[in-house]
């Protein structure tokens, strides 16, 4: 599995683990489930960004988020993607535009 996920380092296996506790375990499994159905082709699409915020009891609020710049849009593997995320592990699923240079930005969590 570590090849499919290229986790080769230690670092991006600290950042596993910190995605099973931000995520907990169950979302966790229903992801990878979705994923090994058809790897190669539902890898492709997933976001940039997973964004969480640390409340009283832990992870709150979490989010993937798609960074795009101006002259750029959400492709069809991108949209399947985020539909994906929202029914597979009921999060929010959203993108985050970059707009200009004066780092201004706009977004919307779908």
């Amino acid at each position: 599995m570590r090849q499919y996920l290229w986790a080769y380092v230690q670092e991006d296996q600290q950042r596993g683990r910190t995605l099973i506790e931000v995520l907990g375990p169950q979302r966790v499994k229903r992801i990878m489930r979705y994923l090994a159905e058809d790897y190669w082709v539902r890898y492709l699409g997933w976001p940039d960004l997973v964004s969480w915020r640390e409340g009283d009891s832990g992870p709150e609020g979490v989010a993937f988020i798609e960074v795009k710049s101006s002259n750029d849009k959400l492709s069809d593997d991108q949209r399947s993607g985020s539909k994906a995320i929202i029914s597979t592990c009921s999060c929010r699923s959203g993108w985050q535009r970059l707009i200009g240079h004066s780092g201004s930005t706009q977004s919307q969590l779908l």
